[in-house]
């Protein structure tokens, strides 16, 4: 079965991948943080999905849905000296700042920003909704969760392996970032790469 996506949010992966808890401690919006409990539950039924039963997993800055060939990545409300995820605004700004980042490297994975909304009734909507958005998930093609680099040097399908560096980002703001799939090694190109997204402003 396919699966998962990287947590671009810096240090995620490892937990979502092995269950290692992260360290450093975020700080929450309460209010922000109990409304997205009620999306998480929404998020985690399969009626919702429509696809079977759904695997949550957590991260320190995102909670990750994987159902069916779909993952869904919804910001969590907190806010670190690396990143802030404080409000609905910046979640939605960080879900598209990835989305624009990672698309170019994994545009098959990187699929768009759907809204959760709070419908007239006042049911939650995945997608498709006239109501007020509620929350923003980032939508991703699931992949073989066995082919990620943690998962094949465990299994010892890794040879030698130099990473090749990607050159700076252009510094008039532009989000276009070079093509690498070239760089990468017979050993490399069934595992999947990701790059890591902006910080948030503020």
């Amino acid at each position: 079965m396919l699966s998962g996506s990287t947590d671009g949010d810096i240090a995620g992966t490892r937990r979502w991948h092995g269950g290692a808890d992260v360290g450093g401690a975020g700080v929450p919006d309460m209010s922000e943080g109990e409304c997205q409990e009620g999306v998480f539950a929404f998020l985690a039924d399969p009626a919702t999905q429509k696809a079977g039963a759904v695997k949550r997993i957590d991260t320190h800055a995102a909670s990750v849905f994987l159902a069916g060939e779909r993952a869904l990545k919804v910001k969590r409300a907190v806010r670190f000296p690396f990143l802030d995820y404080s409000t609905l605004a910046k979640r939605k700004a960080a879900c598209e700042a990835e989305l624009a980042i990672n698309r170019s490297f994994a545009p098959d994975v990187y699929l768009r920003v759907v809204a959760i909304t709070r419908e007239s009734d006042g049911r939650l909507k995945l997608d498709g909704g006239t109501g007020t958005p509620v929350e923003w998930a980032l939508e991703m093609r699931r992949f073989d969760e066995n082919a990620t680099f943690d998962c094949l040097a465990q299994a010892g399908k890794i040879g030698h392996f130099t990473p090749a560096p990607v050159r700076s980002r252009p510094s008039h703001g532009s989000r276009r970032l070079p093509n690498t799939s070239s760089k990468m090694t017979p050993h490399s190109a069934s595992a999947p790469i990701f790059f890591l997204q902006p910080r948030p402003k503020r």
